[in-house]
């Protein structure tokens, strides 16, 4: 009697056992279930469109070159998507410069339009990582347009020089106006965080790479006391030459449509 009691008990232990091992299976599927179903549904509520708000821009030499624009993008397919951008190129107008002991006063024109097209590729999305962070990361690649490649600096002394007794204006010594003309369309690649795919109306993009703008070429011209300087044009143009690549950082806010 005590046998068959004591195996009824280690039966029924052992069904209740299964029971809830069976129950847990069945909740951890139902669990993955509503994942995939939540993870499926958010996906579907991304707009294969967005507009963006976009500001950044460039440093070399100490000069900052500023971009700001708009940017309309399109989703291709899942983890691809197309980018069009219009933005406008600046630069503060006024720099102050040396030349050995004299101080320059120096204005720039760097002001274009450019046109961008990009093609944006999401390592991360389709493979449903958990991370929002992953899902975010994307590299970039594309090309801009710029109507005028051109940067123009026009350079002239702060002050009047005195030799001995001798007095020469700032008119008097001139100035000197330098162009250097870069290529007017210019590759790029890069890579960037873009809250895209996280589901949300409001999304933030942060973005860097490095463009490519080909050899510059410079050319001078210079009036009075100065045009001698002209001369030097080849000079600068050499000093140049490694100066063809240029790094960029944009910062924007985007909206899903």
């Amino acid at each position: 009697m005590f046998i068959i009691s004591k195996s009824n008990r280690l039966l029924t232990a052992l069904v209740l056992q299964s029971l809830l091992l069976g129950m847990n299976q069945m909740c951890a599927q139902d669990k993955n279930e509503t994942i995939r179903k939540s993870s499926t549904e958010k996906s579907a509520d991304i707009s294969n469109w967005s507009l963006s708000v976009i500001g950044g821009g460039k440093a070399a030499e100490g000069v900052v070159i500023y971009e700001t624009g708009v940017q309309v993008a399109m989703t291709l397919f899942q983890g691809n998507r197309l980018r069009l951008e219009g933005l406008v190129r600046d630069s503060s107008r006024d720099l102050d410069l040396h030349w050995g002991a004299y101080d320059l006063k120096a204005t720039t024109d760097m002001k274009s339009l450019m046109v961008g097209l990009s093609y944006e590729w999401f390592p991360f999305v389709g493979n449903n990582p958990g991370s929002k962070f992953l899902r975010s990361l994307k590299l970039k690649g594309g090309m801009y347009y710029l109507n005028d490649p051109d940067y123009v600096f026009d350079a002239s002394l702060k002050d009047e020089v005195r030799w001995g007794d001798v007095v020469f204006t700032t008119e008097e010594i001139g100035s000197v106006e330098t162009t250097v003309t870069t290529q007017g369309i210019q590759p790029f690649l890069g890579f960037g965080y873009d809250t895209f795919y996280a589901g949300k109306k409001i999304n933030l993009i942060i973005e860097g790479g490095l463009g490519y703008h080909g050899k510059p070429e410079v050319t001078m011209e210079a009036s009075n006391m100065l045009a001698p300087t002209t001369s030097q044009a080849p000079i600068l143009e050499s000093n140049l030459d490694g100066y063809r690549y240029m790094p960029f950082l944009q910062l924007g806010l985007q909206y899903n449509l």
